[in-house]
């Protein structure tokens, strides 16, 4: 009876220890949110200094934001080519790569959206459409 009631009152004292140690993890942890926000603040900064050394002149917050915002992902046309579809890149008129899925074997409304053209952000986007109806 007496090593049952030590087996017990250690299962407490064990399940009350873990208890604290979760609750304090989560009290006093750090989510890293903090460390991120230095380092895409230094970067920041390293940029504006670099834009000021080659331009000459000061930046501003305006002009850092307005500098990246211009580079912006290429955007992919999936188009009827024929009887098969083609990847064309941005609004070039030049055959990116050529699919091989043939036109007939999409669903109506897409066959209809690949006679204007149906617009893709990135490569990655691309192929995973390509993949749903390649054979």
């Amino acid at each position: 009876m007496r090593q049952v009631r030590i087996i017990r009152i250690s299962f407490l004292i064990c399940a009350a220890l873990t208890v604290i140690a979760f609750w304090s993890g989560f009290y006093y942890g750090s989510s890293g949110t903090d460390e991120v926000q230095l380092v895409t603040e230094n970067t920041t900064d390293i940029y504006k200094e670099s834009v000021t050394e080659a331009a000459g002149d000061e930046v501003t917050d305006t002009d850092a934001v307005e500098s990246m915002t211009e580079v912006s992902p290429e955007t992919y046309y999936l188009r009827r080519n024929g009887s098969y579809l083609s990847v064309y890149q941005g609004d070039s008129a030049e055959v990116y790569f050529d699919t091989g899925i043939r036109v007939s074997d999409l669903p109506y409304a897409l066959q209809e959206a690949a006679g204007e053209g149906i617009a893709f952000e990135d490569l990655g986007e691309l192929y995973g459409f390509l993949e749903n109806y390649s054979s």
